[in-house]
């Protein structure tokens, strides 16, 4: 697997987007689509499910070097997929699976670890590397959570680790920058926080290990400080020019479209 050598940056595609994107009309959308290294497929946001088996390949015309990423997103995670049982989430993926063309990575929660293995075992047959994620909307995990996240991802053998975090206040989230150390040797690294006091470690977790963060593509999208692709984009082209994270959120936050 080739070491990932530049920070990866994520945008998310749901039924309104791609519908703008296939429309042929919104050009600055797709001056956006070209700026993203990585195109993660929010299937749960597609409520066509006849609909899935081809997402991937539509999007990957969209822009041809960007890695996919599939993801099934529960409410409980902060997606629109309602139905948590596990038997029918298995059969989606493997609608997904059997297509021609799939997605490169798969986004596997930790709420649906429970049936792990059935899904590590048709990842494995489809050819898509696996990345745990966590998402927690309350508060900073504890250590002792992230461990026992760690122990799994390891467990399992997946490539990838995902930690998404509610910040409360300045800094609470500087823990997750030490387990980023902890997970170093894992390929695919997102760890970051959210709300608008964790706003920069989308960015400075890049400073600290992580190689992947997310960024929006439309207003109507930016929920939990998800900045735009330009804004993202451009501070990860000029990480390299700033002495602290203090620094680089007061830039951020000068910009009208972080709120």
């Amino acid at each position: 697997m080739k070491e990932i050598k530049k920070p990866l940056l994520a945008g998310m595609i749901s039924k309104n987007i791609l519908s703008k994107l296939q429309s042929g009309t919104f050009y600055d959308l797709h001056h956006k689509i070209q700026m993203c290294d990585v195109l993660e497929i929010r299937y749960d946001l597609f409520e066509n499910i006849d609909e899935w088996a081809s997402l991937a390949s539509q999007v990957s015309t969209l822009n041809p070097k960007a890695k996919i990423i599939g993801t099934i997103r529960l409410e409980c995670d902060g997606g629109l997929f309602k139905t948590p049982m596990m038997e029918e989430r298995l059969k989606l993926w493997q609608l997904i699976l059997e297509a021609d063309r799939v997605p490169d990575w798969l986004d596997l929660e930790e709420q649906a670890l429970v049936y792990a293995d059935d899904f590590m075992r048709m990842a494995k047959k489809a050819k898509s590397k696996v990345f745990i994620s966590k998402h927690d909307f309350n508060q900073i995990p504890s250590m002792e959570s992230l461990s026992l996240l760690q122990t799994h991802a390891r467990e399992l053998k997946v490539k990838g680790i995902k930690v998404a975090a509610m910040s409360q206040n300045q800094k609470d989230y500087l823990p997750l920058y030490g387990f980023l150390k902890e997970i170093s040797d894992f390929h695919l690294k997102s760890v970051f926080a959210m709300g608008l006091s964790g706003v920069s470690s989308r960015i400075w977790s890049l400073k600290h290990g992580a190689n992947l963060t997310y960024a929006s593509f439309i207003e109507e999208l930016p929920t939990l400080s998800l900045l735009p692709v330009e804004l993202m984009r451009k501070a990860i082209d000029s990480l390299h020019t700033y002495q602290s994270e203090d620094e680089l959120a007061a830039n951020l936050l000068m910009n009208p479209s972080v709120s």
